[in-house]
Order: C-alpha cells, then structure tokens, then sequence
C-alpha cells in the first residue's frame, strides 16, 4: 500500500485515479479466484473431467449430457467477461454442451478461450494444446437441422449428418470466427477474424473468408 501511494503522489493523480488504480488491480484478483471456485465446483457436479490449475473469469455455462464427455486441460484459461477481455466485448458467457451420450469434448492443455460457443451433438470436437481462441467464436459438429422443407425439420434434426471436429495444437481462432463440422485445423494455424471455416486447414497456413480460404503459409 505504501508503494501505491508513493507512486501516486509522484503522478500527482486525484483521489479518484488512486481508487481506480486500487479498483483495476483487485477486481481481477477476486474475479479470477471466485469464479475458478465456481467452475472447479460445477465441473465436479456435472462429472467434467477437469484437470485444474485455469483461471476462469465470468460465468461458464456448461451442461453434459448423460453418458457423455467432456475433458478440459491444465490451465486452461475461460473468460466470460467483457471488463477482462482486452479486445472485444464478450457477447455471452463461454459455452461447452454436449447433447447426447456420443458427443465428445476435449480442451487441451493451456487453452484460452473468450465468450467462446463449442456445441458437441453426437461427434467429437477436440482443440489442442495452447491454441487460443478469440472472442465470440463458434465451434460446431453439426448443421442444427437437414436441409429439407421447414416442416420437416422439427422432426428430422439431420444428425447422421454430423461430423468431428479437430482444432490443432498452437493456432489461433479470430474473433467471431465460425468452425463448422467436419473440419480439421493443422497445428501453428491461423483463422483471420470473421471466417467461416467449412474445409479442412492446413498446418502453419493462414485462412480468411466466408467461406475461408488458404491466403498465406507460415512456414
């Protein structure tokens, strides 16, 4: 304390800088910590296997299906909140659903993910190992219906359709990027902001577009 207020008479701020700069270095603090505590508990009840050691900032909401899987890393890192986000606002809480006994998913180690929606229906999606996600992606193993007349659709959901999905280890997905089924994504790859990825990547490449496309190599 004495530190802050030597460094704040020598900025020579008012008494409402000293408070926000109080204010910024605690809420960060007490977020983390109380909503780690959340999830730790909420993944025990909702028998997720969760290795520990993240930081989870905000809400996460998170529902398994009975009889199915979801594996969440080491320090896997979760942000729900607009004031922690550096980059973007967060326009909902990070998702992570399974919707029936076969569908899968798996988070590698050192994750980061940012208001990020990953809905497994009956396959598997699995993300690498310090792969970091930007806000508001969305991560899918399905189309949501068939692509049939509008009345049938409330009967025939097309999950037969559905497809694994495999993000790579060391890439980074931009904000409001959408994955969608069937696609892999090779390790060191990059998806610009804002794609639509429906085809497979190849690794140390960058993609961008609707639908994305192959623009650079890494390598």
């Amino acid at each position: 304390m004495k530190k802050i207020i030597k460094n704040h008479k020598e900025l020579q701020g008012s008494m409402n800088d000293l408070l926000m700069y109080i204010w910024t270095r605690a809420k960060p603090k007490f977020n983390k910590t109380y909503y780690s505590f959340i999830f730790l508990i909420k993944s025990k009840f909702y028998g997720v296997d969760y290795a520990g050691g993240g930081r989870v900032f905000g809400r996460i909401d998170i529902t398994r299906a009975p009889y199915s899987s979801i594996k969440i890393g080491k320090d896997v890192v979760m942000v729900s909140s607009s004031w922690r986000s550096s980059s973007s606002s967060i326009f909902a809480p990070v998702k992570i659903h399974t919707h029936s006994s076969s569908a899968k998913i798996e988070i590698g180690d050192k994750v980061g993910m940012n208001g990020t929606s990953i809905v497994a229906r009956s396959c598997k999606i699995s993300i690498g190992s310090l792969t970091q996600i930007g806000p508001n992606v969305t991560i899918l193993d399905f189309d949501g219906h068939s692509l049939i007349t509008s009345e049938e659709r409330w009967i025939d959901h097309g999950v037969e359709n559905d497809r694994d999905v495999t993000i790579g280890r060391n890439c980074w997905i931009g904000t409001r990027s959408i994955i969608l089924k069937g696609v892999e994504i090779g390790d060191y790859s990059v998806v610009a902001a804002g794609s639509v990825v429906t085809k497979n990547v190849p690794e140390k490449t960058v993609v961008a577009g609707s639908p994305a496309k192959v623009i650079r190599n890494l390598i």
